[in-house]
């Protein structure tokens, strides 16, 4: 056999070993390029994430929706960012949504400022009141008013006032109601047209609040307290006199009721 050429032997020795280097590095590469790109996902992720809470913060919920709402699919947001989406679906009046996710993240939320938790709660008891949840809606208006400013009580006394309403709970609904006046008077007093509408809520309220009954007088019981009255009167001594004024006071006993009688009397005595 002829002798081998040693210098293309080294050759191709050098091409093979740099080829099998060469792929090598390409297997790596190409394992390497799904880690690269979830890097580069979560970097424009993050980003995305720091515009939602600008649009949020910019009262521009339906633009913060449509982030959230795609960062929410794709990770775990924390329980703030969760309030974040919770409080878009109310602007955005998808209600069951909104209190799907803020039913869950504000009992999480006891770290933040006692004003940022009352908006959570705010939002929540809206959603709960819209969809005629108002015993939930109540609970939630109640936590709201331990933690808002005082500037900011009068919307959810007068939600209150709703809720005991319609559930014919006349004597808190009234007691809310006036809550709410005050508020409005002290805060809010340019509206008026508020204002007018909360009085004939009080007033229609006040007409289903029954009144304490109080017996009537008995004949004896009346006799007696007619003559005490005469007798202690500045009336002339004069016997016609004090007859007409006895008839009279007997009069006005036979159609009043005890409670303002004894108050009567007892000015007297």
């Amino acid at each position: 056999m002829p002798a081998g050429n040693p210098p293309i032997d080294r050759l191709l020795h050098q091409i093979i070993t740099l080829s099998k280097r060469l792929l090598s590095f390409l297997f790596l590469l190409m394992a390497l390029f799904p880690v690269c790109r979830l890097f580069a996902q979560r970097s424009q992720d993050a980003e995305q994430l720091g515009r939602a809470i600008e649009y949020f913060s910019s009262a521009k919920y339906h633009e913060a929706l449509l982030i959230l709402d795609r960062l929410n699919k794709q990770y775990t947001l924390n329980p703030r960012y969760l309030a974040y989406l919770g409080v878009c679906h109310y602007y955005e009046w998808n209600y069951a949504e909104a209190i799907q996710y803020l039913d869950k993240a504000i009992p999480q939320l006891s770290a933040f400022s006692p004003h940022e938790r009352s908006f959570y709660y705010w939002s929540n008891a809206e959603s709960h009141f819209l969809l005629g949840r108002y015993d939930e809606a109540i609970t939630l208006y109640e936590k709201m008013l331990n933690l808002c400013y005082e500037n900011e009580k009068a919307d959810a006394f007068y939600r209150l006032g709703f809720c005991h309403m319609f559930a014919e709970d006349w004597q808190k609904a009234c007691d809310n109601y006036k809550q709410a006046a005050h508020y409005y008077t002290y805060y809010r007093p340019e509206e008026q047209a508020r204002l007018v509408q909360i009085n004939n809520m009080i007033a229609g309220c006040e007409k289903h609040i029954p009144q304490p009954t109080i017996p009537s007088l008995s004949a004896e019981i009346a006799d007696t307290i007619a003559t005490k009255i005469v007798a202690s009167s500045t009336t002339s001594a004069h016997t016609g006199s004090r007859k007409m004024l006895y008839e009279a006071v007997q009069r006005m006993l036979a159609s009043t009721k005890l409670n303002g009688i004894k108050s009567f009397t007892e000015s007297k005595q």
